[in-house]
């Protein structure tokens, strides 16, 4: 009969929570901590190239750690190749993360604002009450 579902009770439509957290900024105002909402961030495999591919020369080594730090070119030296696939793997997931991150903080930014906004209300009502 009706184009709209008839709402009764206590409950009818959103609770003022949920119109806050509609009408709260597009982009998070502060830096807030998400941790709580993701799984741990991915381990860094080590340093150390040797702890991954045994006794190297200290040219080896080197060349390792040089290329941690601006991996632009893939290493030819195939005994560094257990070294350079765990960080690969590793910057793959960190990236998958990231984006996983950016995703959790834009989801529940509005319930966060949500929530500060009834929070600063709640502590006006309760100055003004004992006022």
């Amino acid at each position: 009969m009706y184009a709209f579902p008839q709402m009764h009770g206590p409950h009818n439509g959103m609770f003022l929570r949920d119109y806050i957290a509609a009408h709260a900024p597009a982009e998070p105002l502060w830096d807030f901590d998400i941790t709580g909402h993701l799984s741990p961030p991915p381990e860094e495999p080590p340093r150390d190239p040797r702890e991954l591919c045994g006794d190297l020369t200290t040219e080896l080594v080197a060349l390792a750690a040089n290329w941690v730090k601006d991996p632009c070119y893939d290493m030819d030296e195939p005994s560094l190749k257990p070294y350079e696939n765990a960080w690969n793997a590793f910057w793959a997931v960190r990236r998958e993360y990231t984006q996983q991150a950016r995703i959790v903080k834009r989801a529940i930014w509005p319930w966060i604002w949500a929530d500060a906004v009834l929070a600063v209300r709640d502590i006006g009502a309760k100055e003004a009450a004992h006022g």
